[in-house]
Order: structure tokens, then sequence, then C-alpha cells
């Protein structure tokens, strides 16, 4: 479990710090505070082993497509665009502090050196040097686990084949462990998509039990859950009380399916941390405190830290109703809030919590 995280020179961030963490953890804050930002962050801290790692994070904010260029796909991810600073991100895990460290490299000036058919008079191999280089621009990514030494790798813009290509040299010693899965609004998985992983839990013995118990606290009447195919694709289907036939989980609204990709990552994947933007999306409000019950529920039993955002004050009410009674030691709020070019994190308990909402104070 992450119990503390800080990042600087990441996107909106000159530096954060976010001193506790617990089990489950909810950000909130004004818009553009850097909430999806820190779950970014703390992906991008463990998928330093994708040469994509810091490119998907904008197809996850609906960017399609980006010119193959640093300050395309390096610059943004940089406070104020500034590449000559360092990212800096670091988490402790269990006591343990890993560190990553996101620098650009030096300029590669040297012209490729490749070797030639052609010969010289006297039959001598020519080394031709009048080519471009193969190397256009790298990062450093300096990896650090607690006192271990430094493991540096190198993300790359190369030309492969005549095409621009990311390249990732990663170092031979960094066993990138798979700590995170990430859940989007609006973004994820199809519906056949998480038919496949539904029947990957399927044959775990209890996985679909379990999947079922927790999305019966929200709806009661759901008596089974099976796959079925339709056609060239298949889809999760769900009986209900009263009715005649299963109908598709899809039909029975965007709350089910939300809870459902939720506990699929975490039944399916079995990653450590689930990191979840806008949690609340899709979910009436009168619905919410038995969503959070099934989510906080279906965390404890498979040791999952979740990492949340929200801006719903519905939300933080019914997240302290979802929480209350059984897991309230495992809970933290933590506020965003800008103040000139730094954001400060100021984090409540679920007792502080409590005591801020009955007094009406703003959490948002």
């Amino acid at each position: 479990m992450i119990t503390s995280f800080e990042a600087s020179n990441f996107k909106g961030f000159q530096h954060v710090s976010i001193p506790e963490l617990s089990s489950i953890t909810l950000l909130g804050g004004r818009n553009n505070v850097g909430k999806t930002s820190v779950l970014e962050a703390v992906f991008t801290l463990f998928d330093r082993a994708n040469p994509q790692v810091l490119v998907r994070q904008f197809a996850w904010r609906g960017v399609e497509a980006l010119p193959m260029s640093p300050e395309a796909i390096w610059a943004p991810v940089f406070h104020d665009y500034d590449m000559r600073s360092e990212i800096v991100l670091a988490a402790a895990i269990e006591g343990i502090k890993h560190t990553l460290r996101i620098s650009l490299s030096q300029p590669v000036t040297s012209q490729a050196m490749l070797g030639s058919s052609m010969t010289g008079a006297d039959r001598t191999p020519i080394i031709r040097t009048d080519q471009t280089a193969a190397l256009n621009a790298a990062l450093d990514l300096c990896y650090q686990r607690g006192d271990e030494p430094d493991l540096t790798s190198q993300h790359t813009i190369a030309v492969v084949g005549g095409q621009s290509q990311l390249v990732l040299n990663l170092n031979a010693a960094d066993r990138v462990e798979q700590f995170v899965s990430m859940v989007l609004p609006g973004i994820g998985e199809s519906h056949s998509a998480l038919a496949t992983l539904y029947g990957q839990a399927d044959v775990k013995v209890g996985g679909a039990d379990s999947i079922l118990e927790f999305l019966r606290i929200m709806e009661p009447s759901l008596r089974s859950l099976s796959v079925v195919a339709m056609g060239n694709m298949s889809m999760i289907h769900g009986e209900l009380d009263g009715m005649p036939r299963k109908i598709p989980v899809a039909y029975m609204g965007g709350g089910m399916v939300h809870l459902l990709r939720i506990i699929l990552h975490m039944v399916t994947y079995r990653q450590p941390i689930l990191l979840i933007d806008e949690i609340d999306g899709g979910i009436h409000h009168s619905i919410m405190a038995k969503f959070w019950e099934g989510v906080v529920k279906a965390a404890h039993r498979f040791d999952c830290q979740v990492i949340a955002t929200t801006h719903s004050y519905e939300c933080l009410q019914a997240a302290r109703e979802g929480v209350s009674g059984c897991h309230e030691d495992e809970f933290c709020y933590v506020r965003l809030e800008r103040k000139g070019a730094e954001v400060k994190a100021k984090t409540y308990n679920y007792e502080r919590f409590s005591t801020a909402l009955d007094s009406n104070m703003e959490l948002r």
C-alpha cells in the first residue's frame, strides 16, 4: 500500500506532497487543481517499463494522435512545458521509498555509423557517416528503490525503418512489478472485453460468486451472471427477479457497469493498487452509498488499495455512509488546493471528515 506520495515538476505541479494515504483514499478539490494528475503521476511511477509510459495518458484525455516530437509527446508532462526541469515521482510503500526521476538526456549529435556494402579501390569496406542520426531525442528514467543503486533506462524517439517510433531501453536489473491498474470515466474495456475478464474470474474458484455478491449490494434482485455469445461478440448477462429472461448488464444502467468494471479489475488483475478517476461517474445519488459499500467491501476482500477522485458533494456524503461502521479506520479524504504555483494537500481521517461534512465545510 502507498502510504505517502509526492511529485515535482509533473504537469500542473511544481510540487505536491500527500503525506498520508489510506487503503481507501478519496481525492477532492476544485477543477484543474490536479486530482487526475495525481493518479497519472502514481501510474507513471509503476508504468516505467512501458514504451508508451508518457503518452498513453494523453489518450485517456481524449487525444487521438500526436506528432512524434519531444515538444508534442514529452513537454506537456513537464511542469510549464519546461523539459530542462527534472520530474521526480516518489511513493512510500511498506516503509520503502520508490523514486523515479525523468530528465531530458543530452542531445544526440553524433551521426549514425552504419556499415556499407561499398568498398574502396583496395577492397576495404567504407563506413559512411553522412547519414542522419537514427536517434533523435531521449529521456533518462532513473529509478531507485530504497537504498539500492540507481537503475537508469532510456526512453527515445528513434527512426526505425524510416519511421519515428518510441523505444524504451529498459535496464535489465529493473524488475518492474505490475502494481497498478486504472479505471477511467467513459474509457475502458468494451462489453466484450468485460465478458472476457468475467470469464477469467469465473475459472477461479469463488471468483464469479464474489462478483455477484458485491453487485447485489447495489442490485438485490440480481440472481446470477453468465457470459452469453451473441454473434461475434460476448456480453455479460444477468438474471433479475421477475424477468422472463436474462438481460445484458449493459442495460441495467451505467452505475452497475461502473461497479462491475471496478470489481473485475480487483478480482481479475489482482493489482495491489486501483486508481479510479471520477468514481461517482454515472451513479445516481440515491444509490451512491450502496455503490460505495460495494467498492469498499470488495477492496477489503481482495486487499486492494483504492485511490479515487471526485468533485461531487453527494459522493462525499455517500463515501461516509458506505464506509461507516466497518472500515472507518481504512478511509481518508485528501483535499487539494492550489496556492500560487504550489498545490497543498490536506488530509482528513474519517472522524475529521465526518465532522467537516456535518459542519457544512467546503470540502469539494
